[in-house]
């Protein structure tokens, strides 16, 4: 096997952020392969974390129910590069030089990064039994990290690496997720071959936090909040900056979990995530009026399993069933509230509670 080089930042540190994929799993490598790695290993010079062998393939012609779409919630702030354990199942050597899908970044900008799967290229044949399948890839970016036997026949199977720069233009953005598309009943007219994921890292630059200088005058807001926001705002004026706008009445939804909250901003179309370990996360509303809810989560008896707005939050980007939010303890319901805006966050007033989501290490509490 031959490592790849870790990007080189011109400044800070690239950290390894090794993602879950049990959400999505439906196999697993040591049915396959004889001794697999396991557990947190590194393979190529890259950190992965590959559990139990916990892995996930795509539809094919023995598997005609299993999914064509794969998510994997990332949420990583500066991301320089992809890595991806893939390859390829029933990949006959008749599908060689063929598109069988795509690997997207999808960062929170909105932009979409699409990298071509072609067989022959990048992607390659898992198990090696003999001249009936695609066995080579001329990629630079696509090595082999580890080869040994299967449980099959006396063939060899591999693990390859499939690396993804991250382009200049969007290393400073967060990475919001990453999605395996199989195309194959579009570009080959088949579901075979299917596409074989085992691990997934994303190399990030970490960027040393300077040390504050000490400002002893502050400078004057154009705005003062007035009432309760006044004096949370006084109190904790480092955390917020400066209002952006009059403390405003609007409504929305908002539901609990059983370790946090989600709240729907109605008058910007936004949503909150608030863990119940401080934290938050915010993103942009994706639910459009007669959008299907999709089948499949059933939640424990009494919990449910979120819906619209919440649901496609809970289920592309926290990790559905196996987030660190848990599943809903109640249904959403609507609720107005007051809100204010800041320069480095907001104050949400919700329930007879003031909610203070602040920029410093993206913190939320209630004063």
């Amino acid at each position: 096997p031959t490592a790849l080089p870790p990007p080189t930042p011109s400044e800070g540190a690239i950290v390894f952020h090794p993602l879950s994929i049990a959400h999505l799993v439906n196999s697993n490598t040591t049915e396959g392969y004889k001794n697999p790695p396991l557990g947190r290993v590194k393979l190529g010079g890259v950190l992965f974390d590959l559990g139990q062998g916990g892995s996930v393939t795509t539809q094919a012609n023995p598997l005609p129910n299993h999914p064509t779409k794969l998510t994997i919630p990332a949420n990583i702030i500066n991301p320089q590069t992809v890595y991806l354990l893939v390859t390829g199942g029933d990949l006959f050597a008749r599908f060689n030089g063929k598109k069988l899908g795509e690997a997207r970044l999808i960062f929170d900008n909105g932009d979409i990064y699409p990298v071509p799967l072609i067989a022959g290229d990048n992607i390659r044949e898992w198990k090696h039994f003999n001249n009936d399948v695609v066995t080579r890839i001329t990629n630079p970016n696509s090595v082999e990290v580890w080869r040994g036997g299967n449980n099959y026949d006396s063939g060899q199977a591999v693990f390859d690496m499939l690396r993804i720069d991250v382009p200049e233009a969007w290393r400073k953005l967060t990475l919001l997720s990453i999605e395996i598309l199989d195309q194959t009943q579009q570009t080959v007219g088949e579901m075979d071959p299917a596409i074989n994921l085992n691990g997934v890292t994303v190399a990030a630059l970490q960027i040393p936090t300077p040390t504050p200088i000490p400002t002893p005058i502050q400078t004057a807001c154009n705005l003062d909040p007035q009432g309760q926001f006044g004096v949370v705002w006084r109190q904790h004026r480092d955390l917020l900056g400066c209002a952006l706008n009059q403390a405003m009445e609007t409504g929305g939804a908002t539901q609990r979990f059983e370790r946090g909250r989600m709240i729907w901003r109605e008058n910007t179309d936004w949503h909150y995530v608030l863990f119940d370990d401080g934290s938050w996360q915010d993103f942009r509303d994706e639910h459009e009026e007669g959008m299907a809810e999709p089948s499949g989560y059933q939640p424990p008896a009494g919990l449910v399993a979120p819906v619209r707005g919440f649901g496609i939050i809970w289920r592309n980007y926290l990790g559905g069933p196996n987030s660190r939010i848990g599943w809903g303890v109640e249904d959403e319901y609507w609720v107005p509230f007051l809100v204010q805006d800041f320069e480095k966050g907001l104050l949400i007033q919700l329930e007879g509670r003031i909610y203070l989501l602040g920029a410093h290490g993206a913190r939320w509490f209630n004063p």
